[in-house]
């Protein structure tokens, strides 16, 4: 049986990744949902830059899809990082993780 909410946490990342994947600088967004924890979802992001990552909370699928229909259900880690020496030089990439919810 499913966790509470998780169908709906499904449509809204449904929604957002067109929307993310359309922003200037959104090289990735791929949201995992946990076999072992149906509560828990990760979301990682790779953007171009830090600046890109930064505005894209200003974007139509942060302001209207996940602050208010996700982040109001979720509890929020979130861990810049980077390819650990494999990665291309300057590329900025997040991993969110967290119990309960999704996490950007």
């Amino acid at each position: 049986m499913p966790a509470p909410g998780t169908r709906e946490r499904l449509d809204a990342l449904a929604r957002m990744r067109p929307l993310c994947l359309a922003e200037d600088g959104c090289v990735s967004w791929e949201a995992y949902h946990s076999h072992e924890d149906p509560a828990r979802f990760v979301l990682v992001e790779r953007w171009a830059t830090r600046g890109h990552w930064e505005t894209h909370d200003a974007g139509e699928a942060i302001q209207k899809i996940y602050l208010p229909e996700i982040m109001p259900r979720i509890e929020r880690e979130v861990h810049p990082s980077a390819p650990a020496a494999l990665g291309e030089a300057g590329q900025f990439h997040l991993v969110d993780q967290g119990e309960g919810g999704i996490l950007r």
